[in-house]
């Protein structure tokens, strides 16, 4: 928005002329025509006030510029047109229709003290009118030079009339109808007339008060006093005339007094105003040629014509004429400027002249001296305009490079020399000034980064991306080579970069070297960086890495310094190291063996004059966490890397495990051995001191127990001999008894250890022994309940009987078992054994310390091993039925046939191999099979084959305590561990009848 002086003063005009005509026709709405009367006299009439306001508000929407408000403008000022006319038209033809009636009826009888009643005033229609139609003519612009001339004319009434009010005299005898309006009425008038006038300022006088010149500001200064000195003496002495202090004319010869002494007050102020600025100006300008004959440079301007107007002392010395020579006026071309340059550049002064455009701003060309030689002069040029816009002429300054010019030709020389040896470069090649702004390069660079080649300068090339390769991260624009080079003075060497071609943004690997360039000071003066491509080196890198690390043992590639360059995470994996911790084969070796590693140039000498791979031999490895690992090492050359370091790549096997499962082979043929044996003298033991009153309950009780002793050994057996847990001990046990819900176990979750499993075994089988002969599982009702918890350090077991015979006491007399027990918990496993002999049922308290149990089930127990069938005999078919046996041990077999023959069953057999039981089963028929599952080292698979293509059912009675690592035929079979009871065999054989039945 524009806030100039015209600006200020048309608002000004439009807000004070709009507020006045308000406040009036506020009264008036209100019934109070004191605000009409504001300044004095008779008041607004209502009709004035509405179009005062109505020109008020077309002035300011004037004043804005869209184009609705311009409209808005044009409506506004039409109407006020418009009514005025139609008030003129009224008083000119005495037309009875006066608006004040029809629109503010209740306003007219309040019209007292008006200056004509019900309409507007003449005098108001006279100055409204003129204002009205600049104000609609200010918006076209062909009409525009008739607004000053409109707005003025209506002036002329409201001034009229407050000359009227100011002296109490007619202006104009006879034509009082032309001043007669309201005080309030006039001053709105004047100031809504002002501010039109305003509104185009240059199309009239008020131009020249408004500007900025020294005329305008003269006329500023003086026009008050020339207005308001008259007004106000004549208006003073009238006063006294009326009040008859003195005669007309003595009043007059004083207001001519008056107005002499106030105007030549005026002008004397204003002269010495004047003098003071031309000192200033004289002063001023004597400064401006000092700087400009003390520049040692040329100084010069020029007309429109291309004469000289200013020249000063350093251009008239360097153009060969004397300091004080008087060259004003000359014609610059003819007087300094060659023949052979003449022409061209008289041809772009006048055509930049005539186009109205600015010279070019920098401009070389010779000047010619009197002497005949010739000068190089490079110009700055600035082209001058008046206020409105136009070239008034041209102010250059020159600086004579003639020197420099010549210098430059033998540097150019100098340059295409180097720029050819730098062209002829492989690696690219920067130089930049102390700035960083690249001052040249060579073609190699311009390739590396995909710029054209016959490109010239870097402008436009000034993003630079790259990226570390070690983290992915953007280089930042500090960190770049030659940016450290310039600002620290650091040397970089063989840094490796990631960065984006310009144009496609291709990515590329380069390595970066960055030096920076001193002068004899030691300054930092420029900075040179030398870029070689290694992108097809790191792809070959990039895949010697990946299939490195992606190795399933472990491999090492290092670099001769010693830097480990890549490393598989096979490597990573079973050592624990990271691989910021062996960066290097000295921190390997520390870490790994304990010792300080030979030079690691040596052995890669050693390595690459044998041009083959090598064998360095077993070696113990340390872990990060302290274990130790026997790996056997083998090593070769792989070449150069791209930084150009040679490679071997260091592979090894690890023969840990192996080494560990022949220690384990060891332990385990001697633990064998132990075990065994001790195994034997258990049972040896069973045999002499277990108590019966018939054979027949002798074998019972000493298949019990080692059955018993057996199950322990199995479970051992599948847990790998570390322990077992405790549940699955306890269901083995009560397998045999369990019906319904008879019995009930809970416990939290405990592993057994090794040496405790099978006594543990033992005094489970011989409770469950003597609850099923005497307790609680002797009777259909009893019920059986074992529970175990970890109290204070102690595995609490709690076996209790209800619903069984009535206890009527402890025994009378101690049995095999009762010692078993008592020397199993107390001595052999350090627990405590404690009875209860309640009458409704046994309940015994065992307790075992802390070196007997682990909290937490057995690991690696294969719970998904079939059982034994296990459901209900049937009776012995009709003409006995028959049953393969095939097992090689002999005891084994006999017993086996002599439990089978013993429950009325044929039995074919026994066959102890493959090809035997084969025969068997060609000739006779068979109604199901009890096969041992390996037979001489073969496993049974042929005959389990045939049987099972012909409908017969077997079973496996084996020693092996899970089927998971036998054939797959043999995978899915009832399993009868070994040893067996009597009385298992024959309910899984009569399984194994009913299954089939």
């Amino acid at each position: 928005m524009r806030l100039d002086m015209p600006f200020r003063l048309a608002l000004s005009g439009g807000l004070f002329a709009f507020g006045l005509a308000a406040l009036a026709l506020t009264g008036w709405s209100l019934g109070d025509t004191a605000p009409a009367r504001l300044l004095g006299g008779p008041a607004m009439q209502p009709v004035a006030a509405v179009g005062i306001m109505a020109g008020a508000a077309a002035l300011l929407l004037r004043l804005c510029r869209p184009r609705g408000a311009r409209r808005a403008a044009d409506l506004t000022a039409g109407l006020v047109v418009a009514v005025t006319a139609w008030t003129a038209a009224a008083y000119a033809f005495d037309l009875p229709l006066p608006l004040d009636h029809l629109f503010f009826a209740d306003a007219v009888a309040m019209q007292t003290d008006t200056v004509v009643s019900g309409r507007m005033a003449p005098g108001t229609t006279l100055g409204l009118l003129p204002v009205a139609l600049a104000l609609l003519l200010a918006g076209r612009g062909r009409f525009q030079a008739w607004v000053p001339a409109l707005a003025t004319a209506g002036l002329l009434a409201p001034g009229l009339a407050m000359i009227r009010y100011l002296f109490g005299q007619d202006p104009l005898e006879g034509l009082g109808v032309v001043a007669g309006m309201a005080a309030t009425t006039a001053v709105a008038l004047l100031a809504l007339g002002m501010g039109t006038l305003a509104l185009l300022p240059e199309r009239g006088w008020l131009g020249a008060l408004t500007g900025d010149d020294a005329g305008a500001r003269t006329a500023r200064s003086l026009l008050p006093w020339a207005i308001l000195a008259p007004l106000a003496t004549t208006w003073v002495l009238s006063l006294g005339v009326r009040a008859g202090f003195y005669s007309n004319e003595f009043g007059l010869a004083l207001i001519a007094f008056a107005s002499i002494a106030v105007l030549s007050t005026a002008i004397f102020r204003h002269a010495g105003a004047l003098s003071r600025t031309e000192a200033r100006l004289r002063a001023e300008r004597d400064r401006a040629g000092l700087y400009l004959h003390s520049a040692q440079v040329i100084l010069l301007v020029l007309d429109r014509q291309g004469r000289i107007e200013t020249i000063n002392r350093a251009g008239r010395e360097l153009l060969g004429h004397p300091p004080d020579a008087d060259l004003a006026g000359r014609d610059w071309m003819a007087l300094a400027v060659p023949p052979s340059h003449r022409a061209e550049l008289r041809r772009l002064f006048e055509a930049s002249i005539q186009s109205d455009i600015d010279l070019p701003e920098r401009f070389e060309n010779p000047v010619c001296r009197p002497d005949g030689s010739e000068r190089l002069i490079a110009w700055r040029n600035t082209t001058l305009r008046d206020g409105a816009g136009r070239i008034t002429g041209v102010i250059s300054s020159g600086m004579d490079i003639t020197e420099r010019v010549a210098t430059g030709t033998e540097l150019a020389e100098r340059e295409a020399l180097l720029s050819a040896v730098l062209d002829a470069l492989p690696v690219g090649v920067i130089i930049a000034d102390a700035e960083g702004r690249i001052v040249r390069d060579n073609a190699a660079n311009r390739e590396i980064w995909g710029l054209p080649p016959e490109t010239a300068s870097w402008e436009g090339y000034a993003d630079w991306v790259g990226w570390w390769p070690q983290t992915g991260e953007r280089i930042k624009a500090h960190e770049w080579g030659m940016a450290r080079a310039l600002r620290t003075g650091e040397t970089v060497r063989g840094e490796l970069v990631e960065c984006a071609q310009f144009g496609s943004g291709r990515r590329r690997f380069y390595l970066n070297n960055a030096a920076p360039v001193r002068n004899a000071a030691g300054q930092i003066v420029a900075g040179v960086v030398v870029e070689q491509d290694v992108t097809e080196r790191m792809v070959a890198d990039s895949v010697l890495r990946r299939v490195v690390e992606g190795a399933p043992f472990p491999v090492m590639v290092h670099a001769e310094d010693g830097t480990v360059v890549h490393v598989s995470q096979a490597w990573l994996s079973l050592t624990g190291y990271e691989p910021e911790e062996i960066g290097t084969l000295a921190d390997w070796t520390r870490l790994a063996h304990g010792t300080e590693p030979p030079g690691p140039c040596a052995a890669f000498d050693a390595l690459y004059d044998l041009d083959g791979p090598r064998d360095d031999g077993d070696q113990e490895v340390r872990t990060a966490d302290g274990r130790h690992l026997l790996w056997s090492f083998r090593s070769a050359p792989v070449g150069v890397d791209a930084r150009g370091r040679r490679l071997a790549v260091s592979m090894a096997a690890d023969l840990t495990a192996r080494r560990e499962a022949e220690a384990r082979l060891r332990l385990l043929m001697r633990e064998v051995d132990h075990r065994a044996k001790n195994v034997l003298a258990v049972v040896q033991a069973v045999v002499r001191l277990t108590e019966a009153a018939t054979p027949e309950e002798f074998a019972a009780a000493v298949e019990g127990r080692i059955g018993a002793m057996a199950r322990a050994h199995s479970l051992l057996a599948v847990g790998g001999w570390s322990g077992v847990d405790l549940g699955r001990l306890v269901a083995d046990e009560l397998a045999a008894w369990e019906d319904g819900d008879r019995i009930a176990v809970t416990g939290t979750p405990v592993r057994l250890r090794a040496e405790a499993a099978q006594p543990v075994s033992l005094a489970l089988h011989e409770l469950a022994t003597n609850a099923a002969k005497y307790g609680a599982l002797s009777v259909p009702a009893g019920r059986l309940r074992l529970s175990w918890e970890e109290r204070d350090g102690w595995l609490d077991l709690r076996w209790q009987e209800r619903g069984g015979p009535a206890v009527q006491g402890p025994p009378t007399r101690r049995g095999f078992g009762t010692d078993l027990l008592d020397s199993t918990v107390a001595g052999q496993l350090g627990g405590r054994l404690d009875r209860f002999w309640d009458a409704e049922g046994l309940t015994c308290r065992i307790r075992l310390p802390a070196d007997c149990w682990l909290s937490g089930a057995s690991a690696g127990v294969d719970d998904a091993r079939p059982g034994s069938p296990l459901t209900d005999p049937v009776p012995v078919p009709q003409g006995r039925a028959a049953i393969l046996v095939v097992e090689d041990e002999p005891l084994t077999a006999m017993m086996i046939r002599r439990h089978l023959e013993g429950a009325g069953y044929t039995v074919i057999g026994p066959a102890a191999r493959v090809p035997d039981a084969l025969v068997l089963v060609g000739q006779r028929r068979i109604d199901a099979a009890v096969l041992d599952a390996r037979l001489f080292g073969a496993f049974v698979t042929p005959v389990a084959a045939v049987l099972g293509a012909m409908g017969v059912p077997f079973l496996l009675c084996s020693g092996y305590a899970s089927l998971a690592g036998l054939p797959t035929a043999l995978r899915d079979v009832p399993l009868l561990p070994k040893p067996m009871e009597a009385d298992a065999l024959v309910r899984a054989v009569g399984g194994l009848l009913g299954r089939s039945s």
